[in-house]
């Protein structure tokens, strides 16, 4: 059985004041439609486990917001560092 790809959840910034632009394994995610694509993903694996990458202008509390929705629904969040002088 072939290993699945890993569920990355992308968060670029989009500007000051403009909400982010959210993706999952590369798919441009509205905001109000991440929770259910995300259902959507998980149900298709074995391993609940969500990858977060956020680009670094990008509000925490939102990074936050996303990882509580993807808790939720009972999936392991890991978040994707960049190492020291290698920042986007």
């Amino acid at each position: 059985m072939p290993l699945a790809e890993p569920l990355i959840v992308r968060i670029e910034f989009a500007g000051y004041g403009l909400q982010p632009n959210v993706r999952l394994n590369s798919q441009l995610v509205p905001c109000e439609q991440f929770a259910s694509a995300l259902q959507k993903s998980l149900k298709l694996r074995a391993d609940w486990v969500v990858h977060i990458d956020a680009d670094r202008d990008v509000n925490w509390q939102y990074v936050v917001d996303l990882m509580d929705v993807i808790r939720r629904d009972h999936a392991k969040v890991v978040l994707l560092t960049t190492p020291i002088g290698h920042e986007r």
